[in-house]
């Protein structure tokens, strides 16, 4: 006589108290760094915007770390642009003031001292419900049409839909990425048309930027001359520097860094040369 083997089960476990279920991390979709690597098929370029990077949520606007942003030109359009979604959605893009980055920093640290005047530009759009979630299914190509959707024949005065362009390989990104600094821009933002939007830093999204070439003048030698503090455009930065002889105060320096951020301080800035008072 057989005995009846009966598989072991486990009891089913409670649900997970919420407040232990790790959620998003970030405000929006972040991007990595292209490493000039090929692009597979489904792939294009956006110009990237060289402001600050905020999100439209339920009718206010929001930098990416999270904190209240006043543009209420801005706001007023990108209200009537949800309503023409015809649901409630949070909008993705980067505002800029019209003298660029510098210009636009100038802005949000007066701190509602001086009036915005400058251009929100959208470049993606997801419905709130699925924003909140974290869990968007339409890709790209399809939240892109239905941007131009919403849009149709309106043509707002502050808002700018970034295009998407065409790229099928390395020499494309380089000769687009070269046409736009040449113009002054930042660089490119390339991007997997089948990718889903997620609240985190993405593979799917790759910046293409070259590195920052600066002047500024020393203002403080920090930590025996592995740090500087630097005055450029009148605004001070710290940069690491392992220049020797060690600048003193007063001199000037080359700078190379990666980017600007959002609050004024230099990502990878490091001195690379001394230059004359």
């Amino acid at each position: 006589m057989t005995a009846e083997i009966i598989p072991f089960q486990p009891p089913p476990l409670a649900p997970r108290n919420p407040r232990f279920v790790p959620g998003p991390t970030e405000v929006v979709q972040l991007a990595g760094m292209w490493d000039g690597g090929p692009l597979p098929v489904g792939w294009d370029a956006e110009e990237k915007i060289d402001g600050i990077r905020c999100a439209w949520i339920e009718g206010q606007l929001y930098s990416r770390e999270g904190a209240g942003l006043e543009i209420p030109h801005v706001a007023a359009e990108l209200a009537r642009l949800e309503r023409r979604f015809g649901q409630r959605m949070m909008v993705d893009g980067e505002y800029q003031e019209p003298g660029g980055f510098l210009d636009t920093l100038a802005w949000h640290s007066s701190r509602g001292k001086r009036k915005a005047t400058g251009t929100f530009h959208l470049f993606d759009a997801v419905p709130l419900d699925d924003w909140r979630a974290d869990a968007c299914e339409e890709p790209l190509t399809e939240r892109r049409r239905f941007i131009a959707a919403a849009i149709g024949d309106w043509e707002p005065r502050h808002l700018r839909r970034v295009l998407p362009l065409p790229v099928g390989n390395r020499r494309d990104v380089e000769d687009l990425a070269a046409a736009v600094w040449a113009r002054g821009g930042e660089g490119l933002m390339l991007k997997d048309g089948a990718s889903l939007y997620r609240r985190e830093r993405s593979t799917s999204w790759l910046k293409v930027k070259r590195k920052l070439a600066l002047s500024g003048i020393v203002r403080e030698v920090l930590h025996g001359g592995k740090a500087l503090s630097v005055e450029i455009g009148g605004r001070k930065v710290r940069v690491s520097s392992q220049l020797r002889p060690t600048p003193s105060a007063g001199m000037h320096v080359s700078i190379e860094a990666m980017e600007w951020s959002s609050t004024g301080a230099l990502r990878q800035g490091i001195a690379v040369g001394i230059g004359r008072d």
